[in-house]
């Protein structure tokens, strides 16, 4: 027998469908006289005493008494004093909770793990919580950190791997953990990295918890450091073939033939998700393999690469019964990096995973940026940088030119030390991952709000990494959204329209930082967006300035802006970052230019082999005072 019980909780009423044959926990039951208890089955096992009572999530139920919302566990004994205006379930650990008009969230002992600042809220799930904060919504980790900017009219909560929000445009959408956009669940592609993570730490913290009945002895030789890592690789292997059998089960196949290579008997299909398959087919039988190619029985085997689902076989079998075979490189390992668990750091290591039988083709792997020595160690500043506000661009994964290398972890790395180092509340930061045309528009706007409400006691930084583009008469330079066309500059945000809305604000001082890539040209004629930077024909300091701007970009006109692949970073971003630790954000805008100037001019010609010379200008309202500006003060 299933019945369906209606809660309500934060004004949003929840389907709850409860197994009673299975229930484990006593069930909220409201008596005759308006109160509520528990019971299970037929007994009264909490007395009815409650103005409101929730079900039971993981270990704890919330009641109301008296007009205050505590917890209880499942005989009755309270664990969280009743002291909240309103509280939620507790999911992957932690419950929001409301005092005071302000949300905050609790772990399971009453103590407080995030402070009250946020207006509304939804559960953890999947290791993220969407969260409303002056006005908008956007998402948070557990030790509150923003995963996803405070940018959307309403948000949900994740579901493998995806969450349902309304952008600024008043559009539903559905975006992944990094914030990316898409209209369709279908586009997606979970990374098995973030399935794994979830597995494995929902498990682990499960398991590593002493049992009520468990001694304490038996617990300290049951949970050690060894038996931990043996477990996080059994259940990283469990989660590889949980990832493969969900997701292989919803995986459509739609191919094509591209061509036939008579020479090496060989066929190219693609595959609109999986790309393409080198299929050997005799040149005797290859007019019958195209000619049934659509109508042919398809066994498939998948596994895990390059973080995603992958083919690892495929068999096409024909209607005369004859088969053909495509083959993965099976002997490719795969692996997971940097998973950031909750609990202490833990080596994974993947090596015992699937490995197939061996194909014909090779892989090609990105890079995987390094932990370099400026990730680590943060110092932190002192104080709280109140009214100081940052906007931050990282636009790595371009939809049609040549990604960008290592652009996000340049934003991620900034928005560390703007928080940590520089002091400014995690509020005032916008970190935009993958920017759109229209999510810069956004941010620059929001830059506007600021300074209006703000005035002339704020202080604004702008960092941007990633594409930049000049026209063809290369009288302009434009950034380049991740949807933009290298070939298009209609499509990026003009520099000239940027810097004039950022001088048109009335604050004390705007820091513009641009580690930007350029375009160089193919020998064909045709624009290029490649690797990271190419030369632009136009300085972006010459572009005029006004108000209270001041520009520090990466390289000259007819230079290039590298990337220092041993330490993961950009050049530019790189020694901007080591100036940061060093000084502990102690340091002034000519100290800092100094130092990255003559870094990067010295490293550029040792390392990379090739000159880079970082600029910077200012409008003439900061020619007096630029020198004494602190990011920091």
């Amino acid at each position: 027998m299933r019945n369906n019980y209606v809660i309500a909780s934060f004004g949003v009423w929840v389907l709850m469908t409860v197994n009673l044959l299975a229930q484990e926990y006593p069930i909220p039951v409201l008596d005759t006289e308006g109160r509520y208890g528990y019971k299970q089955g037929v007994e009264w096992v909490v007395r009815p005493q409650y103005e409101f009572a929730g079900f039971f999530s993981e270990d704890l139920a919330v009641v109301k008494k008296d007009g205050k919302c505590g917890y209880i566990n499942q005989y009755g004994e309270t664990i969280v004093p009743l002291r909240f205006d309103e509280a939620g379930r507790f999911s992957e650990g932690l419950a929001g909770v409301r005092l005071k008009g302000k949300v905050g969230f609790i772990d399971n002992k009453g103590n407080l793990k995030l402070p009250f600042r946020y207006d509304d809220y939804s559960v953890f799930s999947e290791g993220l919580a969407a969260v409303k904060q002056y006005g908008k919504w956007g998402y948070i980790s557990y030790d509150g950190k923003v995963a996803v900017p405070f940018k959307y009219e309403n948000a949900r909560a994740f579901c493998d791997g995806l969450a349902m929000v309304k952008n600024g445009e008043g559009k539903q959408v559905y975006i992944d953990r990094k914030g990316r956009e898409y209209e369709t669940k279908e586009e997606f592609v979970y990374p098995f990295s973030d399935y794994a993570k979830i597995y494995v730490e929902r498990k682990v913290e499960a398991w590593q918890k002493k049992g009520k009945y468990e001694k304490t002895a038996d617990w300290q030789k049951r949970v050690t450091d060894a038996t931990r890592e043996s477990m996080v690789s059994e259940l990283t292997r469990e989660a590889e073939k949980m990832y493969i059998s969900e997701l292989g089960q919803k995986a459509i196949l739609q191919q094509s033939i591209k061509g036939y290579d008579p020479d090496n008997e060989v066929f190219l299909v693609q595959d609109l998700r999986f790309g393409d398959m080198l299929v050997s087919v005799p040149v005797a039988e290859a007019r019958t393999f195209e000619t049934s190619f659509y109508s042919m029985n398809r066994d498939v085997v998948y596994f895990v690469d390059n973080d995603a689902l992958a083919i690892a076989e495929l068999k096409f079998t024909a209607p005369s019964g004859k088969s053909y075979m495509y083959s993965n490189s099976a002997s490719l390992d795969y692996f997971v990096a940097n998973v950031d668990y909750r609990f202490a750091p833990i080596e994974i290591d993947t090596t015992a995973l699937m490995h197939m039988q061996k194909g014909y083709q090779n892989i090609k792997r990105s890079a995987v940026a390094v932990k370099s020595d400026v990730d680590v160690d943060i110092p932190s500043g002192w104080g709280v940088n109140n009214n100081t506000f940052a906007v931050i661009i990282a636009n790595e994964a371009y939809r049609h030119e040549d990604n960008v290398a290592y652009a996000r972890s340049d934003g991620e790395s900034f928005r560390n030390y703007c928080m940590k180092t520089l002091a400014i509340p995690e509020e005032h930061i916008h970190f935009c991952s993958d920017a759109t045309l229209n999510e810069i528009r956004m941010e620059v706007n929001w830059l506007r709000d600021v300074g209006n409400a703000f005035g002339d006691k704020a202080k604004v930084i702008v960092y941007y990494s990633g594409h930049g583009v000049p026209d063809e008469a290369g009288n302009e330079t434009y950034l380049l959204p991740v949807d933009g066309l290298g070939k298009d500059v209609e499509t990026g945000y003009k520099l000239s329209n940027l810097y004039k809305q950022l001088g048109e604000l009335p604050v004390k001082s705007v820091s513009v930082f641009l580690d930007a890539c350029f375009s160089g040209a193919k020998k064909d004629g045709e624009m290029l967006v490649a690797a990271r930077g190419v030369v632009r024909s136009r300085q972006t300091s010459s572009v005029p300035l006004s108000g209270k701007v001041m520009v520090f970009s990466a390289s000259k006109a007819d230079e290039t802006a590298m990337t220092y692949d041993k330490k993961g970073h950009g050049l530019f971003t790189y020694f901007l970052l080591q100036k940061l630790k060093q000084t502990k954000g102690n340091v002034t805008m000519k100290e800092l230019v100094e130092y990255v100037t003559s870094s990067v001019t010295k490293e550029s010609v040792v390392a990379v082999r090739k000159q880079q010379t970082p600029q910077f200008s200012c409008s003439p309202d900061m020619n007096l005072e630029w020198e004494k500006i602190r990011l920091f003060r």
